[in-house]
């Protein structure tokens, strides 16, 4: 990923917020997940950024086939049992990751569960540039933007 990256997916996400999204994922591949939450002073994520690294220990890659559909799937799994936004996208990452583990786009896993226990993998170093601050090895948010880990 190259560092003017993280513009261009804030770009691509208000152009979705724009036309009404209350928020928007963007899987990174083998880099993260990016979240950026609308501007609705109603929703609880009004205007987070999120950026969260990938796991450094998967097994191997055999498919990404259905790995960012997966990711999403995560995210909202997760953001329905009341979840933060960072927390959203590790869970978003750790679905990614356990699918694209197996062949195919599903039954890379069967439960909330086995997303946790990916969530506590160390994550690779990697930072999406000067607009994020970390908060936490691997988590970092929009510095515009008063979300903490």
């Amino acid at each position: 990923m190259l560092r003017e990256e993280p513009e261009q997916l804030r770009k691509m996400a208000d152009k979705f917020i724009k036309m009404g999204a209350k928020g928007v994922g963007i899987k990174c591949g083998i880099k993260g997940f990016y979240y950026r939450g609308g501007k609705d002073e109603n929703l609880a994520w009004n205007n987070a950024e999120v950026f969260v690294n990938t796991f450094k220990e998967i097994n191997s890659v055999v498919d990404t086939v259905g790995a960012g559909d997966n990711a999403i799937a995560g995210w909202m799994f997760f953001e329905n049992l009341g979840y933060n936004p960072i927390d959203c996208a590790r869970a978003a990452v750790a679905a990614g990751t356990l699918n694209a583990q197996h062949r195919g786009s599903i039954g890379a896993f069967r439960n909330g569960g086995e997303i946790l226990s990916t969530m506590k993998l160390p994550v690779i170093n990697y930072h999406p540039g000067r607009a994020f601050r970390m908060v936490k090895p691997g988590i970092y948010v929009g510095k515009a933007h008063g979300l903490a880990a």
